[in-house]
């Protein structure tokens, strides 16, 4: 989903959200509110990008600020750069 009309969502059964075209944000189900620039999560979350894999069981955040908490059995492993 996408475009400024989109005020409100609530996805379900595998969600993903792709930031910067590198690092995409996978769980079951997700809300977004436009209103209050806050994305949420219900259950485990996975989030990959090329440099970094965390795993936790519930985030809440500001999309407007960029700032989020993972909380909930979190695990983080830290890629190393790859050489060009």
């Amino acid at each position: 989903l996408s475009g400024p009309s989109l005020g409100r969502a609530h996805g379900r059964a595998g969600v993903q959200v792709v930031y910067h075209g590198d690092t995409t944000l996978t769980t079951d189900e997700a809300d977004y509110d436009r209103s209050k620039g806050t994305l949420s999560t219900v259950g485990p979350v996975k989030i990959v990008g090329s440099r970094v894999d965390i795993t936790g069981n519930k985030l809440e955040g500001n999309v407007d600020s960029q700032v989020f908490t993972l909380t909930g059995d979190v695990v983080t492993i830290i890629k190393p750069k790859v050489k060009g």
